[in-house]
Order: structure tokens, then sequence, then C-alpha cells
């Protein structure tokens, strides 16, 4: 009989004991790395659980955080919105206070009277003996509710009176008062509510009638900052 056909054979044998050996332990091996992938499963799974359970807790407490603070947020912004509500309130009204103020101030106007010798120069009469004639006692009276601005008065008269000392002249277009002069412009004088300014010097005034001419006409003009000027006219008559 052939000898591999044998199965006596002492080679076969040992050929057939190694390969079941081999088998053997290949068999071990594949149940070992079997309980190794279950033991890595389940610490995986386990691991995975500690992870997720640590997830949820943290959500869990991020929850409650954001709840708190959403709480917390909404008290701290109705208190912050009632301050800035309050603050606001108070700059409306002390906008309104001042702003009511402003308005009444701009409505406000001021005043003047003319005065001579404490009362209306308006309409007065003054005789003049010879051809010069003094004039005393004239004032200015604010009797409006706020200062005037820088005040300038202007004295027209009527052909053949002029006045002495007078630091500027001038003709004007006005056939009843063809000449002005200047008497106030120089020192800014301005007054405030109900204050009186008597003039510092006394009004000097040189006659040039004409034949048989008696009767002169004056006209006072004051620039005050009011609505339209203040004026007084009163006349000078030659003679006792």
């Amino acid at each position: 009989m052939n000898a591999k056909g044998n199965p006596d054979d002492p080679a076969r044998i040992v050929q057939t004991s190694q390969t079941v050996e081999l088998e053997r332990r290949i068999s071990k091996l594949e149940e070992a790395q079997k309980e190794l992938a279950n033991h890595l499963l389940a610490r995986h799974t386990q691991t995975m659980t500690w992870i997720l359970s640590a997830v949820g807790l943290i959500v869990v407490a991020i929850s409650l955080a954001v709840t708190w603070m959403g709480i917390s947020s909404r008290t701290e912004s109705r208190e912050a919105s009632d301050r800035m509500e309050t603050r606001v309130q108070k700059a409306i009204d002390t906008m309104n206070a001042n702003f009511e103020k402003l308005a009444g101030d701009a409505l406000k106007r001021p005043g003047m009277e003319i005065l001579s010798e404490g009362k209306p120069l308006e309409g007065k009469e003054f005789s003049a003996p010879m051809m010069q004639l003094t004039l005393k006692g004239f004032a200015l009276h604010n009797n409006g509710e706020k200062r005037t601005d820088s005040i300038k008065a202007w004295l027209y008269c009527s052909r053949g009176v002029s006045l002495v000392g007078a630091r500027i002249s001038a003709e004007t277009y006005d056939p009843e008062y063809p000449s002005m002069s200047l008497l106030l412009g120089f020192n800014n004088l301005t007054l405030g509510k109900d204050e009186t300014w008597p003039f510092e010097d006394d009004l000097y005034l040189q006659l040039s009638p004409a034949p048989s001419q008696t009767n002169f006409a004056c006209k006072l003009v004051v620039y005050y900052g009011g609505d339209k000027p203040a004026e007084a006219k009163f006349r000078l008559r030659l003679g006792k």
C-alpha cells in the first residue's frame, strides 16, 4: 500500500494532530476575541451611558440656570424699566417746564413810556420866551415785562428847530419833521422791567422861526426792541 494512503502512517498522524490543535487554538482565539469584543461593547455602552447621564445633568443644570436667569432678568428688566420710565418722566417734566418758561419769555415784550417831569410827554406844549428853550426832566420808563434791547432815541423837529450840541443830525423826507437828531445810542443803555432812566443832559433847542411863525412841532422816537418804537409828540410855542 502507498504510504500516502496509510492511516497508520506516523507522519500523517502527527500532521492530523497538529491540525486539530491548530483548529482548537483558533477556536479559543475566536472565543476570546468575541469575549473581548463583548467586554469592549459593554464598557463602551457603560461609558456612553455615563456620558449621556452627565450631558443630561448638564442640560438640566443649564435649563435651571437659564430659567433662573430669565426670572431674574425679567425682574431686573422690570425694575430697570421702572427706573428708566421715572427718569424719562422727570426729563419730560423738566423739558415741559423749560419750554413753558422759554415760551413765556418769548411772548414777553418790553414796553416804553416817554416821560416829562414824571408824566407822559405826549401832547405837552412848552413855551419859549426867547429863541432858545431848555427842556428838563425827560425820562424813559420800561413798563413792559422784560428788559429792553439797546436803546436809541431820535428827536424829530419841524422847520425852524434844531438841537444844540447834537452828535448826529440829518435831514429827513418827512415834510412835517424835516430834521432829526440823535439823543441816545452811544452808551448801550438798556432798561429792566419797571426801570426808569432820567436823561443825563437837558435838551437845548434853538428856534429859527420864519416870519410870523410861533408854533413848532417835535417828536421823540425811542427804539428799544419792542414790536414798534415808542414815540411822543409835543409842541413848542414862541412867547410867554
